[in-house]
């Protein structure tokens, strides 16, 4: 909470669980399969990845609709009302609210 009260904008990607799957399964795949170097040296490994209690797969499955209460009570929170709120549900949206914040910086 002491980040939100400070912030001036929360943006929520409130993207729908499947494609958020479909993007986490592409991107794993992707870098179990070229073994891709990610912070501190580590990799994803398949079995990690996929079989894993730990796997950020299944995390993500388990932890979506939490989320999605989580950035929905944020948003009416009275303690929150200095926020601009900005809720974007699809990739497309994301790419015009992209494209205007980089039109109005020029």
């Amino acid at each position: 909470m002491l980040i939100l009260q400070r912030a001036d904008t929360l943006v929520w990607l409130d993207l729908p669980k499947l494609d958020v799957m479909r993007q986490l399964i592409v991107r794993t795949l992707r870098r179990t399969w070229h073994r891709e170097v990610l912070w501190h040296g580590n990799t994803e490994n398949w079995r990690t990845s996929f079989a894993s209690p730990q796997s950020i797969l299944l995390w993500s499955w388990r932890t979506h609709a939490l989320r999605q209460r989580q950035f929905t009570a944020a948003f009416v929170d009275p303690r929150l009302t200095h926020l601009i709120k900005i809720r974007l549900r699809s990739r497309a949206a994301v790419g015009r609210w992209l494209r205007a914040i980089a039109q109005k910086r020029g």
